[in-house]
């Protein structure tokens, strides 16, 4: 894997973009998001986000039964596929899946409750990518990826931090 941090002049706060490489040819598909995340901008009540990340089978064998599994509409975020998938992804192939993030509510709103406000606080939600295949033995045997989008809001000031799982 391979990853970068840009560094943002507002609020030294830092996004975190991972890249994931592989190279292999193995007898089995592996499918990967790219990129595997998203950092979500400030969003608020009513905005939209447009996005899109690459499902790509890297390797020799069709993964069958591909499906992208949304995250369940929170009191923050509705998520939204704008296109059907191909539930099959043959050897070596790559589709754009284009999606629709709609803001329900502020997530600095959490932030201004009865107890003041302050703090750093962190979302994140996945969207689960399984298939599976037939291997040479007959056997249908599993897999999955995921595609993620985090944001960290309230006072998330100081050195590092800000990041997932604080990275």
């Amino acid at each position: 894997m391979e990853w970068s941090v840009t560094e943002i002049t507002l609020q030294d706060r830092y996004e975190i973009t991972l890249n994931a490489t592989f190279e292999t040819d193995v007898p089995a598909p592996v499918v990967v998001a790219e990129p595997t995340s998203l950092n979500l901008p400030d969003l608020k009540a009513g905005d939209v986000l447009n996005g899109e990340f690459s499902l790509t089978n890297y390797d020799l064998v069709r993964a069958d039964n591909v499906q992208v599994v949304l995250p369940s509409s929170d009191q923050y975020f509705r998520y939204e596929l704008l296109t059907a998938i191909p539930t099959s992804l043959q050897a070596k192939q790559r589709i754009t899946v284009p999606y629709r993030v709609i803001s329900l509510k502020a997530l600095e709103s959490a932030t201004t409750g009865d107890a003041g406000g302050g703090g750093c606080f962190s979302y994140q939600t996945c969207a689960g990518i399984p298939y599976n295949y037939i291997c040479a033995n007959g056997t249908q045997t599993g897999g999955s990826a995921r595609y993620c989008w985090f944001r960290s809001y309230g006072s998330c000031g100081g050195v590092g931090g800000g990041g997932p799982n604080g990275w």
